[in-house]
């Protein structure tokens, strides 16, 4: 994967550019299919290279994304592990707690936890 390969050589000078650019791909994500794969997977790129600079809003906004997105783009169930694996426990785990509680108020935790009703 080329988006892969720049991520990883690129990851330090990604630094001050790095929220602009996850801004941007989440636009993008919420857009056509093929555009959104292609997001989601610079997205997993991003998150593997430089984890520690993702903000926990645009962490929100990502892990939302994915949910909102797995049952019609595959890519976005592996953007889900790779930030599970990635991203430091300190800054995921409130994200996650906060996410949860967005979703049990909005009566959808069968759909996040994909349990049959």
């Amino acid at each position: 994967m080329m988006t892969l390969t720049i991520s990883r050589h690129m990851s330090s000078r990604l630094l001050p550019h790095a929220q602009a650019l996850i801004t941007t791909l989440l636009s993008a994500a919420q857009s056509a299919t093929a555009v959104s794969s292609q997001a989601f997977t610079t997205i997993s790129a991003v998150i593997e290279a430089i984890p520690t600079f993702v903000s926990s809003k645009q962490l929100n906004s990502i892990l939302r994304a994915s949910i909102e997105q797995r049952e019609e783009n595959d890519v976005s169930t592996k953007l889900l592990t790779t930030s599970a694996k990635k991203v430091p426990t300190k800054t995921l785990f409130p994200v996650v707690m906060d996410l949860w509680k967005d979703i049990q108020n909005a009566d959808a935790s069968v759909s996040f936890l994909d349990l049959d009703p």
